[in-house]
């Protein structure tokens, strides 16, 4: 390696370790720590790497270098193993690839720590190669070294056991959802810095004074436990996720059975009040073991109220997911929820939301929009996002998937042979239709009996020769589990008693569960996989199926409901609307007589999905999502609201409340002051103003709302005051505005945004665009008439600048619609004239080019300084509303090109603005003009300010030329 003064090194491990075991190297280099194991580098693997273990970036070791390093084998963050005593050494004289397997005679224990299963080989040799070479880099766990991720799931995925001597032992239950799906997936994708925080599973109990024992033990596992009152957890889980919001989301609710929880306001209230009490738990844990930089990752539809929880407790802000692994209803459907408004506003403080289908997607984005008038966007990169109180929450809709090596992994064991054994002993030579679900409703399974009873009564010949295995799971907690389970049982009695011959032709048994032993068994025997519920987000059974023949190189057939999640991704299935018997009939006739070719062609679909698409990479996928949002840790997060109505805005670092101390320095400090002050939600409460403004614009009728005359007496106070200019600049007509404010002397008015402006002193309106046309206002009239008629609940509102067509009645999506549509055709038809064409909240308005509030005030502020005996040194600008933000941002503009002027600008309400400053409402409007009067009176007279705004602008008769300034008529040109 001559001429080159550093090396680079990976490390390839080949080693089989236990569940929730990693890699670790620590050696003599700072990149290994400079053998301090705390320090030690982490070594990564995929699914389809294991048991190959690699560094994600190579180390760099000065040429000529002798290295030592040892292989040492974590548990969570705990050493439990290392090799021998005597570290390897390597003199490094070039970049090469360190390959190594663990032998497993040299492993040396670790003291007072528990043993996992661990199978190794043998030393191999160190392997040449170039630097380029050397930088092995998996896309798949591009993930920052930095971080760890805390998964927080309603209970931990562990099982715990108590021996006779009072020792509890806690291991990975690797059947459950956050265990058997993401464990192993999460080591090999992210980091072995993963931790669970989640109650205790409902059926273990464990003493209050065994508790710090069962913490440790879980701790062990990055495991941080939540202890519940089982009554409240069983309030939780069993009462409000089950009764209440298990049928929501599923579309499913039946307000007419006569246990209808929604009748009874009593019982629901008290399951709400459990639901919050363990949200509030599970945050509170989050609170006081979350690290810096921690990746928080909610699972499940159990916990949606614990982002509202950690919005009040975690600062500085950390990145937080959520993802649902149900469906979402449609808004009509959620809106039932008396607490509707508290979960949006509690997702919304996430920076990442997911979900399995866009389906879902868009139905939360149709209720988001519905009940807190949020839009989902699209950013340029084609991501999805909603923007909310200042924030941009990313949204995604992904097909988790299955692992297929953790059920691969159960065939051949004692357990899956004894079950299929005994299965076989009941098909015998039959074709076997197997179906795993549990018995409630949605699954369907009432229907799909039906849809059996009627294929084996139309094809006699199906009867000695098929046998329908069905186990249905218990679903205690679900309302309709004894119905379900009473009618099951009754139908399967009828169905066999009709049609067996010489064995029952329905095979059904209820078990309270199943291992993925036994699950791999029932699939290994089925010719074809019925799965046919009426609603379905996630479920694992068809995914499972088919890992399991495809392991057999067999190729079965699957019938599918359209209305589970699997149906969008398993594109080789028999899709069938399960509410169609005979539609049902036709799909399992089809899928027991499908020609071998076509059957093959279509599980190769199947298993090409399944094997290809493990949840490893949908986790890297949405980790990634997660990692890349960009925390402003400089920005300024403030929470409103009380209890789950909290709702989290975020704000400029330097955003803070205006104070009238700092305010009353500023002005005396200054020698000419310029005043913008917007009018409706500033000077005068915008309430009930949406009504007037719809009379108005129907009637031409309604009644102005004038300012308090301690504001007008405040307003006539600063106007008079020396090389001061005041301007109130409004959406509002001409008309409205001077007679609002006829009494203030010297005050300048602007209306329609700055489109007609009267300059302080003078008395005549003059238009910003002398020479405008107004032809383009027939053909956009007509448009918006014409749309008008198409679409109720929508009117035109006409001003002397622009035409707007108001849609804020009418129904939200339609609406949206078509304002886009009329858009489109505005711009098309006005692309002749000099007009922009703008699409709002609830509007779609045409104005003349280069009018709104910011112009106006950049033109202002350029005239006053060319007529001025100074130039303006302090800018003051106050509003509500977006409009107003475009004075906000001319003020920066102007500070910008003049540095050593002062500006203040201001929004009224604490919330999300260009602004520097804020007030709380309309009456912090007030106090602050009353302030700057009393302020103003208090520091000098102000008797002889009557006469001089003439005079400062128009103090020297030679400067007094052109359009720039005054003429006889009082009108000046901006």
């Amino acid at each position: 390696m001559s001429g080159k003064e550093v090396c680079y090194i990976n490390f390839h491990i080949n080693a089989k370790l236990g569940f929730g075991e990693s890699i670790h190297i620590s050696g003599n280099t700072a990149g290994l720590g400079d053998n301090d194991p705390k320090k030690s580098l982490e070594l990564f693997t995929t699914p389809e790497k294991y048991p190959l273990w690699y560094n994600i970036e190579p180390i760099s070791i000065p040429e000529d270098y002798d290295l030592s390093f040892t292989v040492l084998v974590y548990c969570g963050t705990v050493l439990i193993r290392k090799e021998t005593q005597k570290p390897h050494v390597i003199q490094v004289t070039e970049s090469m690839d360190i390959i190594h397997a663990l032998d497993e005679e040299k492993i040396q224990q670790i003291p007072s720590m528990p043993l996992c299963s661990l199978s190794s080989s043998s030393l191999n040799s160190a392997r040449k190669s170039t630097p380029s070479q050397s930088r092995l880099r998996d896309d798949s766990t591009d993930q920052d070294g930095e971080q760890s991720l805390l998964l927080i799931s309603q209970f931990l995925p562990i099982n715990l056991t108590r021996d006779a001597n009072g020792n509890w032992t806690a291991e990975f239950d690797e059947l459950r959802l956050l265990a058997g799906i993401t464990w192993k997936s999460y080591y090999a994708t992210f980091n072995n810095q993963a931790r669970y925080v989640g109650c205790i599973p409902l059926g273990i109990d464990v003493p209050v004074e065994e508790r710090g024992k069962v913490e440790e033990a879980l701790r062990q596992l990055n495991c941080f436990p939540v202890f519940i009152d089982e009554k409240v957890l069983k309030g939780h889980y069993h009462g409000f996720c089950k009764k209440v919001l298990w049928p929501v989301l599923h579309n499913s609710v039946n307000i007419f059975a006569v246990d209808n929880v929604f009748a009874n306001r009593e019982l629901l209230d008290e399951y709400f009040n459990c639901y919050s009490l363990v949200s509030d738990a599970i945050a509170k844990t989050v609170e006081q073991v979350h690290k810096e930089n921690e990746i928080l990752w909610i699972q499940g539809y159990q916990l949606m109220l614990v982002p509202s929880s950690l919005s009040r407790r975690i600062k500085p802000p950390a990145r937080i997911g959520f993802f649902f692994h149900t469906p979402f209803p449609s808004s009509d459907v959620f809106r039932l929820l008396p607490w509707r408004d508290s979960f949006l506003r509690s997702l919304l403080t996430v920076n990442h939301i997911g979900f399995h289908l866009y389906e879902y997607l868009r139905h939360f984005a149709n209720t988001v929009r519905r009940m807190l008038g949020v839009q989902l966007q699209i950013a340029d990169h084609g991501q999805t996002f909603f923007e909310y109180n200042g924030r941009h929450i990313l949204a995604s809709a992904s097909f988790m998937g299955i692992e297929p090596k953790v059920i691969q992994a159960t065939v051949g064991t004692p357990a899956y042979e004894e079950q299929r054994a005994r299965l076989q002993r009941v098909v015998g030579a039959r074709t076997a239709v197997v179906t795993v679900c549990y018995l409630e409703r949605l699954k369907g399974l009432p229907l799909q009996l039906q849809a059996i009873a009627s294929l084996l009564m139309a094809h006699k010949d199906l009867r000695e020769k098929v046998v329908f295995v069905i186990y249905g799971l218990s679903a205690e907690g679900c309302s309709d589990y004894e119905s379900s389970r009473e009618e099951v049982a009754e139908m399967v009695a009828r169905i066999n008693h009709l049609f067996s011959t010489a064995a029952p032709v329905v095979v059904f048994q209820e078990v309270p569960f199943l291992s993925a032993a036994q699950r791999a068994a029932i699939w290994s025997v089925g010719s074809v996989l019925a799965c046919t519920p009426i609603r379905e987000g996630m479920n694992a059974f068809p995914l499972e199926f088919i890992t399991v023949h495809a392991q057999q190189r067999d190729a079965p057939a699957v019938v599918l409901s359209e209305f589970t999640a699997a149906a969008r991704v398993l594109s080789g299935a028999l899709y069938v609307n399960p509410w169609s018997v005979t539609e049902t009939v036709q799909a399992y006739r089809k899928a027991l007589l499908l020609p071998r070719e076509e059957r093959e062609g279509r599980f190769e679909k199947l298993a090409g999905y399944v094997l290809n698409n493990p949840t490893s990479h949908w986790i890297h996928m949405l980790l990634k999502d997660i990692a890349s949002i960009p925390l402003n840790k400089e920005a300024k997060e403030i929470s409103l609201g009380l209890g789950y109505h909290r709702r989290v805005i975020e704000m400029k670092p330097n955003f803070k409340q205006l104070q009238a101390h700092f305010l009353a320095d500023a002005w005396k400090e200054a020698r000419q002051r310029a005043v913008f002050l917007d009018y409706g939600g500033t000077l005068v409460d915008q309430d009930n103003y949406k009504g007037i403004d719809r009379l108005r614009a129907f009637s031409g009728k309604g009644a102005w709302r004038v300012p308090p005359s301690r504001v007008l007496e405040a307003l006539s106070r600063i106007c008079c005051y020396k090389n001061t200019w005041v301007f109130v600049v409004s959406g509002r007509s001409k008309e409205e505005v001077e007679g609002c404010l006829q009494g203030v002397p010297f005050l300048g008015m602007a209306s329609e945004e700055g489109f007609f402006y009267k300059l302080p002193g003078k008395q005549q309106w003059t238009c910003l665009q002398e020479n405008r046309e107004d032809a383009w206002r027939e053909t956009a009239l007509s448009l918006m008439q014409r749309f008008c008629t198409m679409t109720n609940g929508t009117f035109i509102e006409t001003k002397e600048s622009a035409v707007l067509w108001q849609f804020k009645d009418a129904d939200p999506d339609f609406g949206q619609m078509q304002a886009m549509e009329l858009e489109d055709q505005l711009r098309h038809s006005l692309k002749n004239y000099d007009v922009d064409v703008l699409k709002g909240r609830d509007y779609v308005q045409v104005r003349p080019h280069n009018v709104n509030k910011g112009v106006f005030v950049t033109q202002v502020l350029e005239l006053l300084r060319r007529t001025c005996n100074a130039a303006i040194d302090f800018v003051m600008c106050v509003g509500d509303d977006t409009t107003d933000e475009a004075m906000f941002e001319a003020a920066a503009q102007y500070k910008e090109s003049y540095p050593r002027v002062t500006t203040v600008t201001c929004t009224v309400g604490n919330k999300p603005s260009e602004a520097d400053y804020f007030v709380l409402d309309v009456a912090g409007v007030h106090d602050m003009l009353d302030n700057l009067a009393i302020a103003i009176r208090r520091s000098e007279n102000c008797g002889e300010a009557d006469a001089r705004i003439m005079e400062d602008m128009c103090g020297d008769d030679d400067y007094c030329v052109g359009r720039d300034n005054y003429e006889s008529d009082g009108t000046v040109y901006i």
